[in-house]
């Protein structure tokens, strides 16, 4: 066909429109293509809400059967949507891996290849040349088979499924209503072509789908590159990892849509399909390097779903809102970053500015109950660290030295923007208050030989002896703090069983309740790496900071980028594609590249 013909029409169109579908993947070198099916990545383009890859049986969550699979990353249908499965003379044939090359994604079987592009978003084409291969789709609701030939203009159907019904306008095709919910396409003498479309509200419209197989692929390709250029640079022995990080945040940018108002990065493709409200900060820092406008994307868009009284929730999805918790005030630190990468324009200051201080006023007004002038954590999930034995074992509320760092910095981004912004008197206030709390964090949070401590509520009591990691992460302070103090997390760090041959441990393997699959009980996390090394930094222990950022580095280059890691193998834990873990190691590897400035 030639470049710019219609390559699907209202006439000739074959179209399965679908929601929901699971996808795994992984990846080789930078120069070669990227191996898409365990663990990890799943194909796609960024604005899309569809991806598609191959999955092994019992492979993490949602994978009831082994296949190729197409997914909807729409919360709205999470499930295994559907199945493609080849077949030759009647026989199914295994797809034995993905390979995600530049701009399109080939599944391979011994009997030939399945192809998919993006022809834009919402369209994903699907062709085999092979003139022998049929695809049976195989989806997950009840529903009628519906057995067809496809060929190249020749015939005159299209059918869109939704979660609703189907139609079906054909005069070539055959019923089966018996036959359950499958799609049978045969190949003409060129094979197979079809186009796969996620239409999430309404109907299909009939719109035409422009372009060939190939223009879709170069026009992919071209954004891919768009993308690996936009990140930071790192140590050439980590390059290879700097390319999967590319992919990943590639294929993970779901478009504005329900609920979403921007290109919003998710977490993951996988089971962690949302964004969180300190994830997204993570993320926009790794982009702030050298694509301002990508960064500030990303670093905005939590704040899009901020309540009147200035509360963030937990997290979002383009179909939900999730207010049971909160997360960490991660916020004015990293802005703070962001601005030292680059100076964002007025207007962008004074939006920052407004946003990150009605932030901080939630927490001082509505998280101080006792009116002490310290903030409360009412939930593991509000720390961030869910499960942590330092909040968890404690019962909240609690006062915790790592919410009021964060804090205390968060308040020093507003005073600097005010000053910036010409809102002197302001920035005096802010400055005052932030002091404030130092000195009260100092004086309640550490005991008098400078350990970090948890403060409960119910009693007025203390916990001085948690072996957690976040009871550690106040050093980002760096030395507005008691030299005492610095010492002794620093001390602890070291000698306390945190620092194994992969990273930090988010408990001590030392630990009684150290577990190797203990979320935030033992395995290691990007995000507190990553404030624990800035942290070290800002102590001046800069040795220390490059030894724990170089075993991450390594552990990435050894694991990929899963939610987690269990900190004395190094194996990939949870979720196995997990942006903000791509995002910790950009920042760890860029600043060790640069010598951690």
């Amino acid at each position: 066909m030639a470049t710019g013909k219609a390559l699907y029409t209202t006439k000739e169109l074959k179209t399965l429109v679908m929601s929901a579908v699971f996808a795994a993947a992984t990846a080789v070198s930078a120069a070669e293509p990227v191996k898409v099916g365990n663990p990890g990545f799943m194909y796609s383009v960024p604005g899309s809400f569809l991806t598609v890859g191959r999955c092994e049986k019992g492979k993490y969550m949602f994978n009831t059967y082994p296949g190729l699979w197409v997914r909807n990353v729409s919360t709205c249908w999470r499930e295994n949507f559907c199945r493609l499965v080849p077949s030759v003379d009647g026989k199914d044939i295994e797809v034995t891996e993905c390979v995600m090359r530049d701009g399109w994604l080939e599944a391979r079987t011994a009997k030939g290849s399945i192809e998919f592009a993006y022809a834009r978003p919402d369209v994903v084409l699907v062709r085999s040349k092979s003139p022998e291969m049929h695809i049976r789709f195989e989806y997950q609701f009840p529903r009628q088979k519906y057995d067809f030939p496809s060929t190249f203009g020749r015939t005159v159907d299209y059918m869109h499924f939704n979660a609703d019904r189907i139609l079906m306008d054909t005069r070539t095709g055959v019923r089966d209503p018996d036959q359950g919910n499958t799609v049978h396409v045969h190949p003409s003498k060129d094979g197979i072509e079809v186009a796969l479309l996620d239409v999430h509200t309404g109907d299909w419209d009939g719109a035409e789908v422009k372009g060939t197989f190939e223009a879709a692929v170069a026009t992919q390709k071209a954004s891919f590159e768009k993308m690996y250029a936009s990140l930071p640079s790192v140590p050439e022995e980590f390059e290879w990892a700097r390319h999967e990080a590319a992919v990943l945040f590639w294929t993970a940018i779901a478009g504005p849509r329900g609920m979403f108002k921007r290109p919003m990065m998710l977490m993951s493709n996988n089971w962690m399909n949302k964004t969180w409200s300190w994830d997204h900060a993570i993320n926009s820092l790794s982009l702030g390097y050298r694509d301002q406008d990508a960064a500030w994307e990303q670093f905005r868009c939590m704040f899009d779903f901020m309540s009147p009284e200035g509360m963030m929730p937990d997290m979002v999805s383009d179909e939900q809102i999730f207010w049971l918790a909160v997360k960490p005030p991660v916020h004015g630190w990293i802005f703070s970053k962001l601005r030292a990468m680059k100076e964002f324009p007025k207007d962008r200051l004074e939006t920052a500015y407004a946003l990150i201080g009605k932030w901080t006023e939630w927490w001082l007004t509505c998280r101080d109950f006792d009116r002490n002038g310290l903030a409360e954590y009412l939930d593991g999930c509000d720390s961030g660290w869910d499960n942590s034995t330092a909040i968890c074992m404690n019962r909240p509320p609690l006062e915790t030295p790592d919410l009021q760092a964060f804090l205390i910095l968060q308040m020093e981004c507003l005073a600097d923007i005010a000053k910036t912004i010409g809102k002197d008197g302001e920035a005096s206030q802010w400055t005052a208050r932030s002091r404030k709390m130092l000195d009260a964090t100092v004086k309640t949070l550490f005991d008098e030989d400078g350990a970090p401590r948890v403060r409960r509520l119910r009693d007025g009591g203390f916990d001085r002896d948690s072996l957690s990691l976040v009871t550690r992460l106040p050093l980002i302070l760096g030395k507005r703090l008691p030299e005492k103090c610095r010492a002794r997390m620093i001390s602890d760090i070291k000698e306390k069983g945190f620092i194994t041959e992969w990273g930090l441990a988010s408990e001590s393997v030392n630990s009684k309740h150290y577990h190797p699959d203990g979320y935030w009980k033992g395995p290691i996390w990007g995000p507190s790496t990553l404030i624990a090394v800035e942290g070290l930094r800002a102590c001046g222990a800069d040795a220390l900071a490059d030894e724990i950022s170089l075993k991450f580095c390594k552990l990435i280059m050894k694991s990929g980028f899963s939610e987690n890691f269990d900190a004395k193998t190094g194996e990939a834990r949870r979720d196995p594609a997990y942006t903000w873990t791509a995002s910790a190691f950009l920042v760890l590897a860029h600043e060790l590249s640069s010598g951690g400035r």
